[in-house]
């Protein structure tokens, strides 16, 4: 009664076969993964407060034609309900409860949800014990899910996925038997280490006289794998400073949104004119295949060129003023290292363009190409490398006068 019956569906790992079945696989009749479905449908409405839920039985049934299935999923929802009083207390001398009483999310009124509860426990382990990782980091870099047939290679693949984050001093995957025969348990026990780093620097030039750089990136940032990285420069005449924040997977997807913005301001550059420069591109980049993944992006930046000395070249007196410039772009990769089928040798292709006059002062078609193999030799104790690359800036319009 809550709920019509399209937005339960939804809530199904099983999809029901559509137009887009050529492309869609999901709408294929798996009798594990119902189990996996009851779970989904369990956790949907416990989340919206159905603590007495029930899946009461599951009937599939052949159509008369033997060219599909129907599933009817027979539930009990039962009452909704709400969190009362909300306490907590600390049975350890010397430990602030209040503390950790700042890490809830439970909220006296609200509807009751598992997953706040789960939610606010791990904010309180996190000032507990320190731990840094949350659990959906790990868990995405498995392709395989609850109810899928068990592949031990996937799972070894998967275990190579969470040790190359880089996140981890260590990390194990084990697999033991599950609550009968034909179930397995993975297990992940992972041990933190630092992800962040912090540069400090000073230099002297002759002509840019003192300065000071200080750099912060952090490759796991809160615990969500995302990466920020910040920068900032200065000396005596020269400004520079820089923002980058990734995250591999926006939405709760395989997409990986990027988003990057500079400033940068000289003045008196070899004494012939000052420049600034402001730059700002955001990115999403997501799979097209086992090997391939492409990036869409658009950048933005405005060029300023000033105060330019009256003996200077008569191409940086034409140019002076400020120009901007507008561009969409892609770049297609594919590296065959993704599938690790081949542990000895790996082959990379890359391919950009960039279509600046989407607006803006310049009109210009830039386009790069990369090519490379890797390859370990001497019982892989020696690792080969070769790389071609090659590029070209083409003009057109009236920019190209």
């Amino acid at each position: 009664r809550a709920y019509s019956d399209r937005r339960l569906r939804n809530v199904l790992e099983t999809k029901q076969a559509g137009l887009l079945r050529t492309f869609i696989r999901r709408d294929t009749f798996a009798p594990e993964r119902i189990p996996l479905d009851e779970q989904l449908l369990t956790d949907f409405y416990r989340s919206q407060g159905y603590a007495d839920f029930r899946v009461q039985g599951v009937a599939p049934e052949i159509a008369r034609e033997r060219d599909a299935f129907f599933i009817t999923f027979n539930i009990s929802e039962g009452p909704r309900y709400r969190f009362g009083r909300v306490e907590t207390i600390s049975e350890i001398p010397g430990v602030d409860a209040s503390l950790f009483a700042e890490q809830s999310r439970v909220r006296r009124g609200s509807f009751y949800n598992p997953s706040v509860i789960d939610t606010s426990i791990r904010r309180m382990e996190t000032i507990a014990i320190h731990t840094t990782t949350l659990d959906q980091v790990i868990r995405r870099q498995f392709t395989t899910v609850e109810g899928d047939p068990f592949n031990p290679r996937e799972i070894r693949n998967s275990a190579e996925r969470v040790r190359a984050l880089g996140y981890f001093a260590d990390a194990q995957v084990q697999t033991r038997e599950g609550s009968s025969p034909d179930q397995v348990i993975v297990g992940v026990n992972v041990e933190e280490q630092p992800t962040g780093s912090l540069s400090l620097g000073a230099s002297y030039g002759v002509n840019s006289g003192v300065g000071f750089n200080i750099g912060l990136t952090e490759q796991n940032f809160l615990g969500r794998g995302q990466t920020l990285g910040l920068q900032l420069q200065t000396a005596t005449d020269d400004r520079a400073a820089g923002v980058t924040f990734i995250e591999p997977f926006f939405l709760g997807r395989d997409l990986r949104f990027g988003f990057s913005a500079n400033y940068t301001e000289t003045e008196g550059l070899n004494s012939d004119f000052d420049t600034r420069q402001i730059r700002i591109q955001p990115s999403l980049e997501f799979p097209i295949s086992a090997n391939a993944r492409i990036e869409l992006r658009y950048r933005i930046s405005e060029d300023k060129l000033s105060n330019v000395t009256e003996d200077s070249s008569a191409l940086l007196i034409a140019e002076e003023g400020t120009r901007l410039t507008s561009s969409l772009g892609y770049t297609y990769n594919w590296d065959s290292r993704r599938t690790g089928l081949d542990p000895l040798t790996a082959y990379r292709f890359r391919f950009s363009q960039d279509f600046a006059g989407a607006g803006g002062d310049t009109k210009t078609i830039t386009t790069t190409a990369l090519a490379g193999v890797e390859s370990t030799a001497w019982r892989e104790s020696v690792t080969l490398r070769g790389e071609v690359e090659a590029g070209a800036i083409y003009t057109y319009g009236d920019y190209s006068t």
